[in-house]
């Protein structure tokens, strides 16, 4: 007879994983705008860890180094980086979206790394495009900025008002 030597705490999780945070967020938006306007988190195609915004349909060629630091090759060819992409999106006009932000991050979930294009860098002043943060607090100080960012209110605005004309 076999026996089940996992432990009945297996699953037990204390943190929130930045993509469940970005899907509350999603949600709220959603809310907030009668679905108007909504978001959506997609995982990144191939789970990439460079910033989107500077590939050259951005007109930029910088590349943004994933590894940093005194990091062993042990831990280098065991770590997998995750890759979500956040879009605001228009349902009514052909599921029209945007990609406002890409947040990466590892298997200890931080430090995770937003990617964001360069009018947010300009507005939120982060000169490398991307901003890190280390825990759950400062990812939702982090999210609180960019959602409140002037060019995010005005994505969402122009989406909104072509959708109440449509």
């Amino acid at each position: 007879m076999s026996k089940n030597l996992w432990p009945e705490d297996l699953v037990s999780s204390q943190v929130r994983s930045p993509v469940s945070i970005l899907r509350e967020q999603a949600a709220f938006l959603e809310r907030s705008t009668d679905n108007i306007v909504s978001a959506s988190v997609k995982q990144a195609e191939n789970s990439s860890t460079e910033n989107p915004f500077t590939s050259p349909m951005f007109g930029a060629d910088l590349k943004v180094n994933s590894l940093q630091g005194n990091v062993s090759q042990a831990e280098i060819t065991n770590s997998r980086s995750l890759s979500f992409d956040f879009y605001i999106t228009a349902p009514a006009l052909g599921n029209y979206r945007y990609l406002l932000f890409r947040i990466s991050y590892g298997f200890d979930v931080y430090p995770a790394t937003i990617f964001i294009d360069g009018d947010l860098r300009e507005e939120l002043q982060a000169e490398s495009g991307k901003l890190v943060v280390n825990s759950e607090k400062e990812l939702e100080q982090c999210l609180a900025k960019v959602f409140s960012a002037s060019k995010t209110k005005k994505v969402i605005s122009v989406l909104f008002s072509q959708v109440e004309s449509v």
